[in-house]
């Protein structure tokens, strides 16, 4: 049996449907992933290798903060019942942090690395699918009963790992830059 959920006027116009909702945040996540390596760039770039280990710790602190900050914040404005949008009133907190990260964004300086590393589409495939063929088994397994294919993946999943290090370790003598590296 289908429930019925009524809607008011003002919550139509901020999520007229489910399907509207689910893609605006899949909008939203997909933005957020292609901002994010930018932020670990600029650190690269900008910091030099004490000041930046300093700078990644900050990063995670801020990150880990912001993660329990926005749980209670989304619990307080759920209960709060901002403008009656019930639990659409969560999503409106990114308006204002949006703003304030385009106005921020104005005093970032530019910054370019003196060497563009070539994508490594061999070790992106390798440590892709040794991961997934590590993980997906070590979650899945125990649910399962732990079947033979499980096995079978976890073993594939070292052999392609060891694999990607070879092959990074060659990248990096023939002086090409290893995944997750830059000369800066």
């Amino acid at each position: 049996m289908r429930q019925v959920v009524h809607q008011t006027p003002h919550q139509r116009r901020l999520a007229p449907s489910a399907a509207f909702l689910i893609g605006a945040r899949a909008v939203q996540g997909l933005a957020t992933a292609l901002l994010f390596p930018q932020v670990y760039a600029s650190i690269r770039v900008n910091f030099d290798a004490q000041d930046s280990r300093r700078a990644f710790g900050l990063l995670g602190m801020t990150l880990g903060l912001a993660a329990l900050a926005g749980q209670v914040l989304g619990g307080w404005m759920v209960h709060a019942d901002l403008f009656g949008s019930g639990w659409r009133s969560i999503f409106l907190i990114n308006v204002p942090i949006g703003l304030l990260a385009i106005v921020a964004a104005r005093y970032i300086p530019e910054t370019r690395a003196p060497q563009r590393p070539d994508l490594d589409w061999a070790g992106v495939a390798l440590v892709s699918v040794g991961l997934a063929l590590l993980l997906v088994p070590l979650i899945e397994g125990p649910g399962q009963g732990w079947p033979a294919c499980s096995f079978f993946a976890l073993g594939l999943a070292l052999g392609l790992l060891a694999l990607f290090k070879r092959q990074q370790q060659r990248r990096r003598a023939t002086g090409r830059l290893p995944l997750g590296t830059c000369n800066c």
